[in-house]
């Protein structure tokens, strides 16, 4: 396994971050208890000490399962989670809008830490922006957290630019998080520069493409309803057949490299500039694949075909508003 220091922080974390999300998050397609401890405490033996969570996978339920599962080797690995995200007023399963009021973080933390079995989480996020909340007034709750010692590090995920720019005066800010694959290239576009600026480890999330990026779909998947992935552009008509040229040049790749197609995608984000690619999992056989992935490197020529090869293929969206997306 692979490790870098993560931004201005004192963390040596590995390259290869185990995402949370669909251990606890039905909508993934539903993942086993008992696998899913399996897996994550694979994981840790790899060498893997970086481990992602959030309160809003399953509301709980996906810190809770990383508790138990990290239980014995918690001083080994560093353990990052995220609040803000509140659910839908609805009451259907997903994430509902952003709150980041400075007097909701205490109440967040301690939830978050009866979850994860802790006393301290290494790095504490904001999930996304809510649109109103002034920089400085989270800057202080944050700050707050770590005078008390109950968080070590803060970062912010799904912001814009200039919100890891006008943060980099904080002496706890150390962590962003964001959208990086080969079909969602746009943080190579500000974000990681403004990360590098700012001395600010940068977590590339959904690297596979939600699965695309595997090779595994020969023909456009059919989610459920309510399946996260349903409506996703690369999951349409049109977005998966624009990917498939791409897909045939990773799959020649692979093939020299003697790689999967989901080291590959990992890869790639690792030489595009990201600190740690977050990589989702169901099973310890995809923690194998995963991990493996910090043992493949690219070269610049091959960063660039791959690069050029998914140029165009996803649908241009404002995610970040303001502020945030």
């Amino acid at each position: 396994m692979r490790y870098q220091r993560f931004g201005k922080s004192d963390m040596e974390v590995s390259v290869v971050c185990p995402g949370n999300w669909a251990s606890g998050e039905k909508r993934w397609g539903g993942v086993e208890e008992d696998e899913a401890i399996r897996a994550t405490r694979l994981a840790a033996d790899l060498g893997i000490n970086f481990f992602d969570t959030a309160k809003s996978y399953g509301w709980g339920a996906s810190e809770r399962l990383l508790g138990k599962s990290l239980a014995g080797v918690r001083q080994n690995v560093y353990i990052t989670t995220k609040m803000g995200r509140k659910p839908r007023s609805d009451g259907k399963p997903g994430m509902g809008p952003v709150d980041l009021s400075p007097e909701l973080y205490g109440d967040a933390i301690d939830e978050s830490l009866r979850n994860l079995q802790t006393d301290y989480v290494d790095l504490f996020m904001a999930h996304a922006y809510d649109g109103t909340t002034p920089m400085h007034d989270m800057a202080g709750g944050f700050e707050r957290l770590r005078k008390q010692g109950k968080i070590r590090w803060w970062g912010i995920s799904n912001f814009d630019a200039a919100a890891v720019r006008e943060l980099a005066q904080y002496p706890g800010f150390a962590g962003y998080q964001g959208l990086l694959n080969l079909v969602e290239q746009d943080a190579l576009n500000d974000i990681i520069p403004a990360c590098n600026e700012s001395g600010v480890g940068f977590m590339g999330f959904t690297p596979l493409g939600m699965g695309l990026l595997t090779g595994k779909y020969a023909e456009l998947p059919a989610f459920a309803a309510n399946d996260v992935r349903t409506g996703r552009y690369y999951f349409t008509t049109q977005g998966f057949a624009a990917a498939q040229p791409g897909l045939e040049v990773m799959r020649r790749m692979a093939e020299t490299k003697g790689a999967t197609l989901a080291q590959l995608a990992s890869a790639w984000v690792f030489a595009a500039g990201a600190t740690v690619t977050v990589v989702g999992f169901k099973s310890e056989s995809q923690v194998r694949d995963n991990a493996a992935a910090s043992d493949v490197t690219l070269s610049e020529a091959e960063v660039r075909e791959l690069t050029q090869a998914f140029q165009g293929t996803s649908a241009s969206e404002d995610r970040y508003g303001a502020r945030g997306k």
